[in-house]
């Protein structure tokens, strides 16, 4: 596997996996028992042959003492496909990723100022913005590699739009940020633009573009299914 590729794939998809749980669904009158994410990347060819997409079904989260716990199980990859595990504190989240066997891959901790996560937030409306900072680590356990990733972020509400994806029509805030970070000696920047809806109280699309290296890469989720 190409190393860039590699770690541009590895950027990509932990922003794109965190822009869905930072939209977790909190909302107790309008239970998800699940919903379905497919997620697509400009350079997963590149990373993996053959690989054009991934799904990740996340089942409904449950609470003890405070800490959210969500189940997820990802498929289409051999490199990233598996079961999931998040914790989800106020300002933290605790993943851990395992292959079909069972067997512990990778363990990345996401920890922010406020306001990262969008389940935070009081109250939501047009022309919101605050910035702040977030780290996020990762452990690949079986290679004994890790990587650690320092961002800051700019937030702004842009727009209370109603977007159409596959799983149907949704009335959204629109929410645009901008991130920026070094990696290893070069700055990588980040756009992530996603839509989150108020009657699901998840994230039903979101695309992240990364700038590394002089090249570019983009990855969107979506959401076609949820019960």
């Amino acid at each position: 596997m190409n190393r860039k590729y590699y770690i541009f794939l590895f950027l990509c998809i932990v922003a794109v996996a965190t822009l869905t749980y930072y939209g977790i669904n909190t909302n107790k009158e309008r239970e998800v028992s699940y919903y379905v994410i497919k997620e697509t990347s400009s350079c997963m060819a590149e990373c993996e042959e053959g690989v054009k997409e991934i799904y990740t079904k996340y089942y409904s989260t449950e609470e003890s003492e405070g800490v959210k716990a969500m189940f997820s199980e990802t498929s289409g990859s051999e490199t990233i496909g598996g079961y999931n595990i998040a914790y989800l504190f106020s300002r933290k989240i605790i993943g851990y990723s395992f292959d079909r066997e069972g067997e512990l891959k990778y363990k990345t901790v996401t920890t922010s100022d406020p306001g990262y996560f969008l389940w935070n937030l009081d109250s939501m409306e047009v022309g919101q913005k605050w910035e702040g900072n977030v780290t996020i680590k990762s452990d690949n356990i079986k290679n004994k590699e890790n990587f650690i990733t320092e961002y800051k972020f700019e937030t702004e509400i842009v727009s209370y739009e109603k977007v159409k994806i596959e799983a149907g029509s949704f009335n959204c805030y629109k929410v645009r940020r901008a991130m920026s970070t070094e990696y290893e000696g070069e700055i990588v920047k980040q756009i992530n633009t996603l839509w989150y809806s108020l009657e699901l109280k998840i994230i039903v699309k979101g695309i992240n573009t990364t700038n590394f290296k002089g090249e570019e890469c983009t990855s969107t989720s979506e959401l076609i299914e949820y019960r």
